[in-house]
């Protein structure tokens, strides 16, 4: 009796231990040296206007975040989080911004040669049902790590959506995986920004990987956005839906979309679809490669517009009657390393309606995969072609 007094007693013991110990794993973030059980226990504990850097110690999930007035950082550290949304709300007077990193990622990386497969050997997940959205000025950022929404747009810059002033909130990508069944990034209303500069890849799984929004209503117009992406950057449309096409870049709206070289240079890609489709605002393209895949036939929609694009690199809509199609600017100067690739044509021009378009196309320079001298002043500039690739 005694011994089986003693052996419950050890046991009892054992789980009263183990009991103690699962309890202080379950913590799943740190601040300084104070665990907290949940990660929205750790965002709440930031004061307003102070930095909270937030370690994650743990697999970690949550319904909805709303982080307002405060920095908060969030270092991954290989492990995932999973959630629905988190609301980033500017405050006046104060620097406010969501910042997601993983010090422990490495090895990110494209195969161009495997239908642009990506790859991270490392890295922690942020993985959304939603999205992460940036109010009033406040500022999402992603400098490691993986961010995904497995069902929606992944991260919106949110803007004046009456069209009266700028609003400037925004989306900085410098590195790391953004993946989304939608749009993977999109600034949407007066003032909001994308911009991209760095070692990151953004693929879209069923739309394009960087997105504005035509919309332009009384009460919500959704242009007057800013868009720049450089460096040596991915952005890696896909599709899904039948009838529709990809995107790498998708622009509808009035503002400015600007690719650049900055220690590297872009490349923007369409499986089964167009590079860049432009229906609004101005491209200023100044080195990059431009690439869709895809069959030469294939055609599909983009948006809510009836007009069907193929798979060329830099598609221009002249027919699809958005707001700003008309005041549409397409600059390619001649300094920069460009390259412009289409299963179908490097350019295509979409105007069965005929209308002027003259002062759309201003064409400097650049490597194209078909003739592109419809679209260049010859009397300025020479379009010859060698071995199968036009120069201008």
């Amino acid at each position: 009796m005694r011994n089986l007094t003693l052996h419950k007693f050890l046991a009892m013991l054992l789980m009263t231990v183990s009991s103690a110990t699962l309890s202080v794993a379950q913590n799943v973030a740190k601040i300084g040296t104070t665990e907290y059980a949940t990660l929205k226990e750790a965002v709440d504990a930031v004061q307003t206007g102070v930095k909270g850097y937030i370690y994650i110690l743990n697999d970690a999930s949550f319904d909805d975040l709303r982080i307002e007035g405060k920095q908060i950082i969030i270092n991954l550290q290989n492990h995932t989080v999973t959630g629905n949304k988190i609301d980033v709300y500017g405050t006046e007077g104060t620097d406010t911004y969501l910042k997601i990193l993983d010090a422990k990622a490495k090895g990110l990386s494209v195969d161009a040669t495997n239908n642009y497969k990506v790859s991270y050997t490392n890295s922690g997940t942020l993985e959304l049902t939603g999205s992460i959205r940036a109010y009033n000025g406040a500022a999402i950022k992603v400098e490691s790590g993986t961010v995904v929404s497995t069902q929606s747009v992944a991260l919106f810059a949110v803007g004046d959506e009456t069209g009266q002033k700028d609003i400037a909130s925004s989306i900085e990508i410098t590195g790391g995986y953004v993946k989304a069944q939608e749009f993977g990034a999109s600034p949407q209303g007066r003032g909001a920004s994308v911009t991209v500069n760095g070692f990151a890849v953004i693929e879209s799984l069923d739309n394009a990987a960087v997105a504005g929004n035509g919309t332009n209503e009384p009460g919500k117009k959704l242009g007057g956005t800013s868009i720049t992406i450089s460096g040596k950057c991915w952005l890696i449309g896909r599709i899904q839906s039948q009838g529709y096409a990809a995107c790498g870049i998708y622009h509808p709206q009035q503002g400015t979309l600007t690719i650049k070289y900055s220690a590297g240079i872009p490349n923007i890609v369409a499986i089964n679809g167009a590079g860049i489709v432009m229906r609004g605002g101005t491209l200023d393209y100044r080195a990059g490669n431009i690439t869709a895949t895809g069959d030469a036939s294939f055609v599909g929609k983009v948006g809510d517009s009836r007009v069907v694009v193929g798979t060329s690199g830099i598609v221009y809509d002249r027919d699809c009657d958005y707001y700003d199609a008309a005041n549409v600017k397409i600059t390619i100067p001649s300094s920069g390393e460009k390259k412009v690739v289409g299963a179908k044509s490097a350019i295509q021009v979409i105007n069965d309606s005929n209308n002027n378009i003259d002062d759309v196309f201003d064409i400097q320079g650049g490597q194209f995969s078909s003739d592109v001298s419809a679209y260049v002043n010859t009397k300025e500039r020479e379009v010859f072609e060698h071995e199968g690739t036009y120069y201008v």
